[in-house]
């Protein structure tokens, strides 16, 4: 488990935060490892997520991290989207992760 450091007592000031995505938007925490914490996903299971925002990997190869991220994103995905009516949720998916972790550099990546 990993030690959330705060920058000072005045970050509290509106209150401590409520959630791991807080604290991710508070630059306490990387959103890679807010990710992880709120998924609960091993290092392995993040190495292997890392490489598939960076396209090197498919989401297809990986059933139980789709149904993790499927159910972590579902309330940002547009509804056709999620019923794959109007596009694919593994498309969907991919795409969110690039523009959130292609570039991370904050996750050792273990081949």
């Amino acid at each position: 488990m990993s030690t959330i450091k705060f920058k000072s007592p005045l970050d509290f000031a509106q209150g401590p935060p409520t959630s791991v995505g807080q604290l991710a938007a508070k630059g306490w925490m990387s959103g890679a490892k807010a990710m992880q914490h709120e998924l609960q996903f091993s290092d392995k299971e993040m190495s292997d997520l890392i490489l598939v925002a960076k396209g090197k990997a498919d989401i297809d190869d990986f059933p139980n991290m789709f149904e993790s991220l499927y159910g972590y994103y579902m309330s940002e995905m547009p509804y056709g989207t999620a019923k794959a009516r109007d596009g694919c949720p593994y498309e969907w998916i991919s795409e969110k992760l690039w523009d959130e972790l292609g570039g991370s550099t904050d996750i050792t990546v273990y081949d």
